[in-house]
C-alpha cells in the first residue's frame, strides 16, 4: 500500500446528513439556536457508536462498564439571516484515542467535531468541538480509563491535551438558582447543553445585549451538576480575552464549569 492510501486508510469516517431549521430552530435575527445545533449534531452522533461498536451507544456502555464524561466544548455560531426550512448539511468526524492528563499519565477519550452548512453556499451555520473522556464504572469506584474499552474497533490518535482551563480571581456572584430535572440528560447529570442556555441569560444580563456577529462560547468541565443542587454564578468583567462565567456550588463552592464568550469567530473555529 503506498503512502496516499495507507493515509486515507487512517482516516476518520466522516458521518453526513441534511437538516432543515424549523420555526423554533431560529433566533429574530436567523441564528440558529445553540439548543438545536446540539439536536442536529445528535441525530448524527449514534451512527459512529454504531458503526465502532456495532451496537447502539447505551448498549455498548452497559456492555464495557464504561461511559463518557466532556471535558472541554467549544460551541460557534456563525452566521445570521437564516430562513426557515432552509436546507443544511451536516458532518461529524470522531477522532479517539489517548490525551496526556494535567496531572501526568494519560487518559483515553475523543475529539467530536461537528458542523453544519448552508447547502447553497457551504456557509458556516455552527460547529461544535467536543472533548470527552472514558470513565471506567468497572469497579468498586468510576475512575479515569487510561486506555479505550474492548470492542472500540476504530483508529486510535494521540490527541491533543484539552484547552487549558482559564484563571480568573476577580469574580463577582450574579446569581444563585438550582438546576431543575428538565436540565438533565439520561446519564443523571446536567446537561452541557444547559449551561450554554444559563451563560446565554448572564451574558445579556451583563451586556444589555449579545449584539450581531458570529460568536463562540468555550466550556469547561470539571465536575457534574445534579438535579435539585443549588448553584451560584459568578462573572468575570469583560476582558480582551472574552467575558468569563464560572458555575459553584452554593454549598461546597467547588468550581464546576468554567464558560468563556468571544465575539466574531476567532482562531481555531470549526
Amino acid at each position: 500500500m503506498n503512502a496516499a492510501a495507507e493515509s486515507a486508510s487512517q482516516a476518520d469516517k466522516e458521518f453526513l446528513g441534511v437538516d432543515t431549521p424549523g420555526f423554533f430552530s431560529l433566533t429574530q435575527d436567523g441564528t440558529l439556536k445553540t439548543i438545536d445545533l446540539f439536536r442536529t449534531w445528535e441525530r448524527l452522533a449514534p451512527l459512529w457508536w454504531q458503526h465502532v461498536t456495532g451496537t447502539s451507544r447505551d448498549a455498548y456502555w452497559k456492555s464495557v462498564g464504561h461511559f463518557i464524561v466532556a471535558r472541554y466544548a467549544k460551541v460557534t455560531c456563525a452566521a445570521q439571516g437564516l430562513e426557515v426550512g432552509t436546507r443544511m448539511l451536516t458532518r461529524l468526524v470522531t477522532s479517539a484515542g489517548t490525551r496526556p492528563r494535567g496531572a501526568g499519565g494519560q487518559e483515553a477519550g475523543a475529539v467530536d467535531r461537528f458542523e453544519m452548512r448552508r447547502e447553497a453556499d457551504g456557509l458556516l451555520v455552527g460547529a461544535v468541538e467536543q472533548a470527552w473522556t472514558w470513565i471506567d464504572a468497572s469497579g468498586a469506584k468510576p475512575i479515569v480509563a487510561a486506555a479505550p474499552p474492548p470492542g472500540l474497533h476504530c483508529i486510535q490518535h494521540t490527541l491533543a491535551s484539552v484547552p487549558t482551563l482559564p484563571q480568573e480571581d476577580a469574580l463577582e456572584e450574579i446569581d444563585r438558582f438550582t438546576w431543575s430535572a428538565r436540565e438533565t440528560d439520561p446519564n443523571r447529570h446536567v446537561s452541557f447543553l444547559s449551561y450554554f442556555d444559563r451563560a446565554d441569560d448572564a451574558l445579556v444580563k451583563a451586556e444589555g445585549s449579545a449584539g450581531p456577529g458570529p460568536f463562540s462560547w468555550e466550556s469547561w468541565y470539571r465536575r457534574e451538576c445534579l438535579a435539585g443542587e443549588p448553584m451560584k454564578m459568578l462573572s468575570a468583567t469583560r476582558r480582551p480575552n472574552g467575558l468569563q462565567i464560572e458555575f459553584s456550588g452554593a454549598n461546597d463552592d467547588i468550581r464546576r464549569v468554567v464558560m468563556r464568550h468571544r465575539k466574531g469567530l476567532g482562531t481555531g473555529a470549526a
